[in-house]
């Protein structure tokens, strides 16, 4: 799951989240959980941190999955309060053709 990821994007998530991990478990800072976050302000911002020549390997058609993956990876709910067309927790959340996500805790 993790290299499903990228580490150079699971390590940029996890600081703009505030996660980090010690001899108790897995920690994540509530600053910013429950917040809207626009996906694509969010992408480009992450963009930013790459070195040249690294951004072909983090297309904008795969972060929203890298994004869902890591939520996962670190036991966290990505659009929780959404349902998709099944009606399971996650789908999309779309205003006005723009993109935003939540991310929460169990």
């Amino acid at each position: 799951m993790r290299q499903s990821i990228g580490d150079t994007l699971l390590t940029w998530i996890d600081t703009y989240f505030g996660v980090y991990e010690d001899e108790k478990g897995i920690h994540v800072q509530d600053t910013l959980l429950d917040q809207e976050i626009e996906r694509i302000l969010f992408y480009n911002e992450f963009i930013l941190i790459l070195a040249p020549g690294e951004k072909k390997y983090y297309p904008a058609q795969s972060f929203k999955k890298r994004l869902k993956t890591w939520a996962l990876y670190r036991s966290l709910l990505y659009n929780n309060d959404k349902k998709d067309k099944d009606g399971n927790p996650g789908g999309d959340n779309k205003r006005h053709g723009i993109e935003y996500f939540r991310i929460s805790k169990n």
